[in-house]
């Protein structure tokens, strides 16, 4: 692609998720549940560049670090499906409003926390709420919108996040410099506590905004094929003659198996990340929100294209393309022992996993009708939680185990730390051959099934003829 093009891409991208954003802002039953996602989100985010170092100031080692990661996340192998069946049978509203209730509760658990012990107890805490919260939000969004757009939906909806996360994150710096010149002469361990609790301010701000429109999530309905073919009767009448969507168990179950081993691959990365640094190049949080910065950019510019390169190759080989790339980078990044590989690499690896979480959800839920799209997420939140506390737990284990000479990981065996990173790269090289089968069965189901003269289904397929595609 030539620099025009690459530019007038990043132009109708940006463009598209504008109009999104303005959707979700003007439209009553979205701009709630956004408002709350888009505080919180900068809330959270504000912190995370010395969340990790705050454990450690604390007292937690390395393997505590995975122990609090397996406590906040397992609750939601419990919660999240109960969230989602809540969302399908009654209302999204009482969910949003406990989560986000719970979630400041832990925020400020966390922040005020003096050792390990309380710091268990505010994982537990923010297990109960928060870290169902954006799913529910997601799910919501999910659910109230018509199919065709669903890609545009979740894509545009973790862009948002993601953005909202690189703004928050590259307000660490001037926020330390603030707090240190307005508090002066304090530990380290107090403005990391400080940066830590100020999230539960930016969550109590989202409970309050949930409170004030809440009538109109309560009140909020499905758009249904019928609903728009009585709006637009040549959408009525290729309705009526289009084949009915593929649905299939079988093909959610292997979208969740892959989204099990992308779990892992982005906990491994989080987790494990800022530790590798501190031990490999002795760079502390400052740095660190640097290399953030950066890679948030990228994936912010990557999760914004997601929809227009799954209309173009396809949900399947849009994510075979990119788990390929993630697996590549992630091999160099962290086996050649030279910092600029490393930072190139490594910013590479965290942008393409970014931009597989959107595709993988999507492909999934594709699988199965609006009306079950509540429970599908909640499921998905589930699995996803399997996976991350696999990269908590293994991950962390692995990364103080020494690696041997000579042995057949040899290319992670020059230092400590690196076999986590051999195991990304397998279970990539794994999700890539289960996409490849994915890619060929369904495929070819769809061509067995959909006559070439087929008309369009809704409107938005008859402007992008590449929709069905997506399966």
């Amino acid at each position: 692609m030539s620099a025009t093009q690459v530019v007038t891409h990043l132009r109708d991208v940006l463009s598209e998720q504008y109009k999104l954003a303005h959707r979700f802002w003007t439209d009553p039953k979205f701009h709630g549940p956004m408002m709350t996602i888009w505080v919180a989100t900068l809330g959270g985010s504000l912190h995370s560049s010395v969340t990790t170092f705050f454990y450690l100031e604390v007292g937690a080692t390395a393997t505590d670090i995975g122990t609090l990661g397996v406590i906040s996340t397992s609750q939601s192998l419990i919660l999240s499906p109960l969230y989602g069946w809540l969302l399908d049978k009654h209302s999204a509203y009482s969910a949003m409003v406990l989560s986000c209730l719970v979630c400041a509760t832990g925020c400020l658990v966390r922040g005020l926390a003096a050792d390990v012990h309380t710091l268990k107890i505010g994982a537990f805490i923010l297990g109960l709420g928060g870290a169902n919260l954006w799913t529910t939000v997601l799910a919501y969004c999910s659910k109230y919108t018509e199919r065709e757009n669903r890609s545009l939906i979740v894509s545009g909806f973790i862009f948002q996040v993601t953005a909202l996360k690189l703004v928050g994150k590259s307000m660490y710096p001037p926020f330390s410099f603030l707090l240190q010149a307005l508090w002066p002469n304090q530990t380290t361990v107090r403005y990391y506590r400080a940066t830590m609790a100020i999230c539960t301010v930016f969550c109590f701000v989202g409970f309050l905004e949930l409170l004030r429109t809440g009538k109109a999530v309560r009140e909020a309905t499905l758009v249904l094929p019928s609903d728009r073919a009585s709006e637009d009767p040549d959408s009525a009448k290729s309705t009526k003659s289009a084949p009915k969507e593929k649905q299939s168990v079988a093909g959610f179950v292997l979208m969740a198996m892959i989204l099990v081993l992308q779990a892992f691959c982005v906990t491994v990365g989080d987790v494990l990340w800022p530790l590798f640094l501190h031990d490999r190049y002795s760079w502390g949080p400052t740095y660190y929100s640097y290399m953030l910065f950066l890679s948030g950019v990228l994936s912010a510019l990557g999760i914004a294209s997601v929809s227009s390169f799954e209309r173009r190759l396809g949900g399947s080989r849009f994510l075979i393309w990119t788990c390929s790339f993630a697996a590549v980078t992630c091999l160099i990044a962290f086996s050649i022992p030279n910092v600029v590989v490393h930072i190139v690499f490594s910013i590479g690896f965290v942008s393409a996993m970014a931009c597989a979480d959107p595709a993988i959800k999507t492909l999934a839920t594709l699988f199965l009708p609006a009306t079950l799209q509540g429970r599908s997420f909640g499921v998905l939140a589930t699995i996803s939680g399997l996976g991350s506390i696999l990269g908590h737990w293994a991950g962390t284990r692995l990364y103080r185990m020494p690696a041997y000479q000579g042995s057949a990981v040899w290319a992670f065996s020059y230092s400590e730390g690196g076999l986590p990173y051999l195991a990304v790269t397998l279970a990539l090289t794994l999700a890539v051959m289960i996409l490849l089968w994915v890619s060929a069965h369904y495929d070819n189901e769809k061509d067995k099934q959909t006559p070439p003269s087929s008309p369009p289904s809704s409107p938005c397929i008859k402007q992008n003829p590449n929709f069905r595609r997506m399966l």
